[in-house]
């Protein structure tokens, strides 16, 4: 006998937006940064704070595919395995990496 489920019993599964916050945190971050570093060829954190920040990214987006699909810059890091920003699409981040750089300068 063939066991029958009914579609509409079933429960979605929820996502969880405090995963989907860090995820869309740490890309802004890996665009803004790479943006710093690779337009502006200055830094303005470690590249070991990158490489950590990078490492969580993948972990995450690894872990909670769902919760990846749902973040703001999903198509920009399909595929991205953190090694580089290179590739990344920074353009949109120019002002933001800019006044960024001035903020360090200042310091």
């Amino acid at each position: 006998m063939i066991k029958r489920t009914n579609l509409l019993t079933l429960k979605p599964k929820t996502l969880d937006h405090n995963i989907i916050d860090r995820i869309n945190q740490r890309q802004v971050q890996m665009l803004i940064h790479s943006c710093i570093y690779y337009t502006f060829q200055t830094s303005v954190i470690p590249d070991a704070t990158f490489d950590r920040w990078a490492k969580e990214l993948v972990q995450l987006q690894s872990q909670y595919p769902e919760e990846t699909k749902q973040t703001l810059y999903y198509t920009q890091f399909i595929g991205w395995d953190g090694t580089t920003g290179y590739r990344l699409n920074t353009y949109m981040w120019e002002k933001k990496a800019e006044w960024l750089i001035e903020q360090y300068d200042k310091k």
